[in-house]
């Protein structure tokens, strides 16, 4: 890599990823945005305010394998 190149940081919707788990085919069975915990205000009282205002960055996704 040269010190020139650019690395992208994509942005994928969740409907891209739903519909890479139906292409995959798997069942999509939980699809959650995860956010900060509670518990961590207490850790980090400044940090907790600042990732909690932001929108979800993490993703949960359970999927299972269709009956084929």
């Amino acid at each position: 890599w040269g010190k020139d190149d650019i690395i992208q940081n994509w942005y994928r919707t969740k409907q891209d990823f739903t519909d890479a788990f139906a292409k995959a085919g798997l069942n999509l069975r939980v699809a959650e945005d995860l956010r900060v915990p509670l518990e961590a205000e207490k850790v980090d009282l400044e940090r907790y305010v600042h990732y909690s205002a932001l929108d979800p960055i993490r993703l949960l996704l359970k999927a299972v394998k269709r009956d084929g």
